[in-house]
């Protein structure tokens, strides 16, 4: 399964794109713009995620080999903030309504209200999830092709 990110504009912090698997345009996006990803190709990993208790989509690089089962096997663990004990940088794939104060590199999905704001963003990442989920239980990979604005 190959997931487009098409990102369609930068406003300072605010980085809003356009997600689509095969074409076909499933929700809306954002990203902090200083720590977002580089356009490129990233393969994409349910693995279990300390922060939220369950397995979340991870964005890993392609250099990165083998794949970390959960967060304490993650190479970004070693990078962590003062306060805890969760990675500074780990981008994932996650619900969230706004950008402002984050700085891990996450993709937020939901629908675009307006300018730097999601809507709905549980009810579209359960539907993103569950077909993550099925693509990788049917043993095939998920790749997340970034396009820049």
């Amino acid at each position: 399964m190959i997931i487009t990110l098409q990102r369609t504009s930068v406003n300072g912090e605010i980085t809003e794109g356009r997600l689509s698997i095969d074409g076909i345009h499933i929700c809306n996006t954002l990203e902090n713009t200083f720590s977002c990803l580089a356009p490129g190709h990233y393969r994409v990993h349910l693995i279990k995620c300390s922060q939220y208790a369950r397995k979340m989509p991870i964005v890993l690089s392609p250099s990165l080999s083998p794949s970390p089962s959960d967060c304490a096997a993650c190479p970004r663990r070693t990078y962590v903030n003062h306060n805890t004990a969760m990675p500074r940088f780990c981008p994932m794939i996650k619900p969230g309504n706004g950008i402002h104060s984050r700085q891990d590199g996450s993709i937020l999905v939901g629908l675009r209200q307006c300018q730097g704001l999601l809507v709905h963003p549980r009810e579209v990442f359960d539907t993103l999830y569950a077909r993550l989920r099925m693509t990788i239980q049917r043993g095939k990979e998920i790749t997340l092709k970034i396009i820049k604005a």
